[in-house]
């Protein structure tokens, strides 16, 4: 018996059938679609650039996200108008510039531009957090050092309470009326708080509020309470919130107004009333007649449609 190679045999084309016929052709040209895609395949991979190091490729992607950010950035700029929403810019911090390891100078040095007796004004000094006129100055440098209020002496040494000898002239003196003030000559006072930590704050009764010139858009730029800024004109009043921490009764940073800072230290308000240690306003806010009735309407109003929910 013969044995007959299979690579020997000719086959003749099988007729398609009729399902194959009903799919538009023979299993072939199914096979050449499936390898035209493969081919079109392999040559797209072929034109994508080499693969980089992580390094680089994240490289790329960072550089590409910036070429995306700033084309984002410039049309928002060039479709910005005056009546759109828009964020505030995060405000600049006032304060002393950053200072090394080396070792501290006299508070009078002329790089910090401050005065011995600071935080109190000129021509005083500071005894337990309140401001004095020097001893130096009310005694012609007789007695240049305060021990009390009241109580101006020589040198240190009058701490002690050493009882003077008969006949020995006292190292101090004593008298409140002509000691006890401040540089004006009529009363000591606690530290004067001349300056607000942000650029965007405005000084209101010794607190800084954000400016009222930014909140309106520039309409209103004068405040002339904890939640009202007004205009130039007869009327020109608006108030927004009650108290403060909320509507126009804010901080430059956050909800509450900021407590001021000492001369020099960060932004000044000139022509400003200052605040005063340690918390800026000697008298905090508080609500009027008008504003307790408001508020008292607020609470029957929700206390009254609460007890409507729950019947």
């Amino acid at each position: 018996m013969t044995r007959v190679n299979d690579s020997d045999v000719e086959l003749a084309p099988a007729e398609p059938t009729v399902q194959q016929q009903q799919r538009g052709g023979p299993p072939g040209r199914l096979v050449a679609g499936l390898s035209g895609c493969v081919v079109l395949a392999v040559v797209c991979w072929a034109a994508l650039p080499a693969q980089q190091p992580s390094g680089g490729s994240t490289m790329t992607s960072a550089i590409a996200l910036d070429q995306v950010t700033d084309s984002s950035s410039r049309r928002m700029q060039e479709t910005d108008s005056p009546h759109e929403a828009r964020m505030f810019p995060m405000p600049r911090e006032g304060g002393t510039p950053e200072r090394g390891l080396e070792p501290a100078k006299s508070s009078s040095d002329e790089e910090t531009g401050l005065w011995p007796g600071w935080p109190c004004g000129l021509g005083e000094e500071i005894l337990f957090s309140k401001c004095y006129r020097t001893c130096a100055n009310l005694t012609d440098n007789k007695y240049p050092f305060r021990a009390q209020p009241c109580k101006c002496c020589t040198d240190i040494t009058c701490l002690k309470n050493v009882p003077v000898p008969p006949g020995k002239k006292p190292d101090f003196v004593v008298d409140c009326p002509a000691f006890d003030v401040g540089a004006n000559g009529i009363s000591s006072h606690r530290p004067y708080l001349p300056d607000c930590p942000y650029e965007n704050e405005e000084m209101y009764q010794g607190l800084c509020y954000f400016k009222c010139s930014d909140l309106t858009m520039g309409k209103y730029p004068l405040r002339t309470g904890v939640n009202t800024c007004s205009g130039d004109t007869y009327k020109s009043n608006w108030t927004m919130g009650l108290g403060p921490c909320n509507g126009f009764g804010i901080g430059g940073t956050k909800c509450m107004p900021h407590i001021p800072k000492a001369a020099k230290m960060a932004f000044a308000q000139p022509g400003k009333t200052p605040g005063q240690a340690p918390l800026g306003a000697s008298n905090w806010p508080k609500l009027n007649k008008d504003n307790v009735k408001m508020v008292n309407g607020m609470v029957s109003n929700a206390a009254s449609k609460y007890q409507k929910t729950i019947k």
